[in-house]
């Protein structure tokens, strides 16, 4: 039930964020945004406050109820994002998408070492890939029904809606993803419930002798460093696909909405069979003794996705690019089990705290300059809003490569770390 749960709030938490690309244009449009600020909107301006919030959650989910923390979390992002639907201007709507991010910062520091303390430790990859089908429905759910949402709304034109008056319809969509939550935010009190410490570093370590967080950093810093900055990497491709496929077959085939989210649907609902697979197969390779299973299943993968992005955004045959951005997406975009390499290799006292610090410079590098870096590449590099699919390709490609190189860099420290958790 916990991971059905679990689950199920990042279907939420995939849904208000990934809206927000479906109705990039319409902003553009109705808003006079630029893609810049587009891109700011889905990376620095969602991205800051989400780090900030992960950083200071990380802390707290290894001391108070991660229940609590996570029913506080869901409500308050599932507010912010109705309330997108609110703003008049680039300030309150970065207002608006900043507080989805703050809310948004509670899923993961919590969910993530609950699924640890709950399953076996040669089922986590596995367990912690199906908890991420829930990014992966929240996808077809955002992109399918938020289509034929957005065009069913702009048939009927302007909504009147009680309390809040008269909307637009990008306005009614963000309202209509957004509200659901504050009720579905109750479900946190059917979560397991798992043993915090209560206690600082320093009382644990004078109570128990256990290692303190500086200890463990101290020790295990290439791992740490290489695998914080790796992933972080593999998102920036993840979020450059979720950010810009609308807008780019939007712009290159004209397509309405419906067609576009259906697209985009099938691209990031691939994860339903990725990210489960993915986290299986490196489960599969820690028992038969490989325990950096993980880094065996990713460090090709996501170098393989490069030439698939390139057939994706640079023909100009539409069917040939769809199914090219659906396999990229299965090769990029499938990156839940990463995750659990992280929950394997800490220890428990310190999962919270470090998957806070991880989920920091994920925000950074793959929430901030993920959305942003094509917009730029498009807007400044090659000045022009009609290539935006070379713009694509650049961001991608740059950080597949980076990503790969330091994972195969930190495999061996990644080897050391885990062993030292194995049971005797």
């Amino acid at each position: 039930m916990t991971l059905i749960i679990l689950l199920f709030f990042f279907l939420l938490f995939n849904v208000d964020k990934q809206i927000l690309s479906l109705v990039a244009n319409m902003l553009y449009d109705e808003l006079g945004f630029t893609d810049t600020q587009l891109g700011l909107l889905g990376g620095f301006v969602y991205s800051i406050p989400y780090s900030i919030g992960v950083f200071v959650i990380g802390w707290l989910v290894d001391r108070f109820s991660r229940r609590a923390i996570l029913f506080t979390g869901v409500l308050f992002w599932s507010l912010a994002a109705a309330g997108s639907g609110l703003a008049t201007s680039f300030a309150t709507m970065a207002m608006a998408r900043a507080g989805v991010g703050l809310g948004e910062a509670a899923l993961m520091p919590a969910a993530l070492p609950l699924i640890a303390a709950v399953f076996p430790r040669d089922k986590v990859s596995g367990a912690i890939g199906f908890f991420y089908v829930g990014s992966n429905l929240g996808a077809i759910i955002a992109n399918v029904l938020g289509g034929v949402t957005i065009d069913a709304f702009v048939s009927m034109g302007n909504i009147d809606v009680p309390i809040l008056g008269t909307l637009e319809p990008w306005q009614a969509v963000f309202v209509a993803t957004g509200l659901p939550g504050v009720v579905f935010a109750f479900l946190a009190w059917g979560l397991a419930k798992t043993k915090t410490t209560g206690k600082t570093d320093a009382d644990m370590a004078v109570a128990t002798r256990l290692e303190t967080l500086g200890e463990y950093i101290r020790r295990h810093w290439l791992f740490l460093a290489t695998f914080t900055v790796g992933t972080a990497s593999i998102t920036l491709c993840s979020y450059t696909l979720i950010s810009w496929a609308a807008p780019y077959y939007g712009r290159t085939y004209d397509w309405n909405h419906a067609t576009i989210g259906l697209i985009a649907a099938m691209g990031l609902g691939v994860g339903v069979v990725g990210n489960p697979l993915w986290g299986m197969l490196a489960d599969r390779l820690r028992r038969r003794g490989h325990i950096d299973g993980v880094y065996r299943v990713f460090i090709p993968l996501v170098l393989f996705g490069i030439p698939l992005a390139a057939i994706a955004f640079l023909t100009r045959n539409p069917v040939i690019s769809v199914v090219a951005f659906i396999l990229s997406n299965f090769a990029i975009n499938s990156q839940g089990s990463t995750f659990s390499a992280l929950q394997l290799a800490s220890p428990p006292h310190l999962r919270g705290r470090l998957t806070g610090i991880k989920l920091v410079v994920q925000g950074v590098v793959g929430l901030g300059i993920g959305p942003v870096l094509a917009g730029f590449f498009a807007e400044h590099v090659f000045k022009s809003r009609d290539m935006l699919g070379p713009a694509i390709l650049c961001s991608i490609s740059l950080a597949a490569v980076t990503a790969s190189g330091l994972l195969a860099l930190g495999r061996t420290s990644y080897i050391r770390a885990v062993r030292e958790q194995e049971p005797a």
